[in-house]
């Protein structure tokens, strides 16, 4: 009996369910390919850890411990990091621009990130 009582409630109520309309889906909006990159910041930093009888970290035409030297940056010279990086091999090189304006490559190792003071 109880049943039938349920089946007659179910029925019911699939008799008198209203049909919804159906919405369209929202449409997506994806980023535009032509669109300009987001720009890093440059990072500043250090030249660190380096063989004193080498005299420094050597700036670089491009990435790789065989391209054309263009300087002999001396230990704790600032740079900034432009946010270009290569990995010629194992340990990736940074290009880098010296405070005299001179842009180049060193190895990564010998560049250390300077904290920057925020006041807090």
């Amino acid at each position: 009996m109880n049943k039938l009582i349920i089946l007659l409630i179910l029925a019911s109520l699939a008799c008198s369910a209203q049909t919804l309309p159906i919405q369209p889906a929202p449409a997506v909006i994806y980023p535009r390919v032509d669109a300009a990159p987001t720009p890093i910041i440059a990072q500043q930093m250090a030249v660190c850890h380096t063989d004193p009888e080498k005299g420094g970290l050597r700036l670089r035409e491009d990435a790789g411990q065989e391209e054309i030297e263009i300087m002999v940056m001396p230990e704790e010279t600032p740079v900034m990091w432009t946010g270009g990086q290569k990995t010629p091999v194992v340990i990736p090189w940074y290009q880098i621009v010296t405070a005299g304006g001179v842009t180049g490559w060193s190895s990564s190792l010998y560049l250390c990130e300077i904290p920057i003071y925020t006041g807090y």
